[in-house]
């Protein structure tokens, strides 16, 4: 897993990689990286912060506020 964080005009401030062995699904893996993401910026002390995730599945549940319990 690999996130940037850019400010508001799209400079780059930093960025962290994360790597593990375990097998995820699409959307496992675009779930847990929020998560990683989240904590990462919190300890940053950023609080105002966009995301943007690659997997539609993953995004339509965050807006719906529904957790997705598959696999």
């Amino acid at each position: 897993m690999e996130a940037s964080l850019r400010d508001e005009s799209g400079d780059f401030i930093a960025a962290f990689s994360y790597h593990n062995n375990d097998t995820y699904t699409t959307a496992e893996a675009e779930a847990w990286g929020l998560c990683k993401g989240i904590e990462w910026i919190t300890q940053l002390g950023h609080y105002k912060v966009m995301f943007e995730l690659d997997c539609k599945m993953v995004v339509d549940d965050i807006h719906k506020n529904k957790p997705n319990r598959s696999e």
